[in-house]
């Protein structure tokens, strides 16, 4: 049955490459080449991940825009970028008339009044803009009120850590006054089914929606299934867009997420995958709760 679905699934490529890493990495291993033996783990890793996991369908609903190294050195900035450029990522963005679109950034704290101006009326531009912030135990650190006002909704982007690694998502959290707060991706999903907040029923389970869905959460939390290698998803560099080479019908429709992946900005996190950056992990577990695949 094996080479059938390999010949199937045109698997039999990789599948090979895969195996000669494997032997030269067999062969060189603790004895030459530190530097390019660490890289190939890394795509060891990459390609048994995309041989064995069968990537869901609803990650062709996911669009990653990526402020990337690439976008920073083709544009010449540095971050924290200013409000206006960002503003004008977004502008571009809702240009292609995304269904939702997520921003894992955190707008904390004023900038020069031009440029959150710029930023407030860019939110504007788009009906379904979800903004980020941090939730703590007993505080937030949340965007300024002119961003929250302009945008759609926002969602709490941490995630909690176990034993070192962000193997959980946490979807919902209860405070002391009953007062429920949503995730950065539940509240994506929410804007996604074009659900009302009337149409969510959150109890010590998980969450219940009217389309049917009922997400397993117990006190608000599901184990994250990977599903997606940052490899297999849409990933496009945020200078693309600024520049407008992108292909429309990347964005069109889709579930635009646009988050830090340069290694400069620290927005990484270990996983059972290996290091992530953060919008990849809200990827996934986007991808856990609309495929249904809880663990």
């Amino acid at each position: 049955m094996m080479p059938g679905v390999l010949k199937e699934k045109n698997y039999l490529h990789p599948l090979v490459l895969w195996l000669m890493f494997l032997l030269w990495y067999l062969i060189f291993a603790d004895n030459f080449f530190f530097a390019a033996q660490n890289k190939l783990e890394h795509l060891i890793a990459e390609q048994s991940f995309l041989l064995f996991n069968r990537m869901p369908e609803e990650a062709n609903e996911i669009t990653i825009i990526a402020i990337d190294e690439a976008s920073r050195r083709r544009l010449n900035l540095k971050w924290p970028w200013r409000r206006s450029v960002t503003a004008d990522l977004i502008r571009r963005i809702a240009a292609h008339s995304p269904k939702v679109i997520g921003l894992d950034i955190v707008f904390a704290g004023k900038s020069l009044p031009e440029e959150d101006r710029a930023l407030t009326s860019a939110l504007k531009s788009h009906p379904y803009v979800t903004l980020g912030y941090v939730l703590y135990k007993n505080s937030r650190e949340i965007p300024l009120k002119e961003f929250i006002d302009a945008a759609h909704s926002i969602g709490f982007v941490n995630k909690p850590l176990r034993e070192g690694l962000v193997t959980k998502t946490r979807l919902f959290n209860v405070n002391a006054e009953n007062e429920v707060a949503f995730s950065l991706e539940t509240e994506i999903l929410i804007s996604y089914l074009g659900l009302n907040r009337s149409d969510i029923r959150v109890n010590q389970s998980g969450i219940s929606l009217k389309e049917g869905l009922f997400i397993p959460s117990p006190q608000g939390i599901t184990t994250l299934n990977y599903l997606a290698h940052p490899a297999g998803l849409r990933i496009i560099p945020a200078s693309a867009v600024l520049e407008n080479t992108i292909n429309p019908l990347d964005l069109r429709n889709k579930i635009v997420l646009v988050g830090a992946t340069d290694p400069l900005i620290h927005d990484e996190y270990p996983t059972p995958l290996g290091v992530l950056p953060g919008v990849t992990i809200v990827a996934n577990s986007l991808l856990t709760v609309m495929s249904q695949r809880f663990v």
